[in-house]
């Protein structure tokens, strides 16, 4: 049997200086995650997923 645990993962951020619509000097924050392949992903909403190739596969627990 299997036992499903959370997976930590890293992310990169990086912070970027923008001009908002408005006209303003704004920033963004983007977040970098790296593809987990063989690794089974636990949401914070309990959803569970593992990537196989180019596919998100779900699995309901």
């Amino acid at each position: 049997m299997t036992e499903l645990r959370d997976t930590p993962f890293m992310v990169d951020w990086i912070e970027k200086n923008i001009i908002n619509s408005k006209g303003e000097e704004d920033m963004i924050l983007i977040g970098f995650v790296s593809p987990s392949p063989n690794r089974i992903i636990k949401m914070n909403d309990d959803t569970v997923f593992m990537r196989q190739l180019s596919n998100s596969v779900n699995f309901n627990h």
